[in-house]
């Protein structure tokens, strides 16, 4: 398994469907378990953000695209 690239950005939609990809969501799961692991890959992504010290307007628009 080969995972995706890291990009300087990804939208929802593309972090979703990297996860889809490899294998961490999949239409097996309930309803609550998919939500609760894009919840806590959306987290992760924003905390990689942080520490990666992006600017704040970066971060802003993430997770505005996010619905943060």
């Amino acid at each position: 398994m080969s995972l995706p690239i890291v990009k300087e950005r990804y939208g929802a939609d593309e972090l979703e469907q990297s996860m889809r990809d490899v294998g961490v969501l999949d239409d097996d799961l309930s309803e609550e378990r998919y939500d609760l692991r894009l919840n806590v890959a959306q987290e992760l992504y924003f905390r990689g953000l942080v520490h990666g010290r992006a600017d704040v307007e970066k971060i802003e628009s993430v997770r505005a695209a996010f619905g943060h």
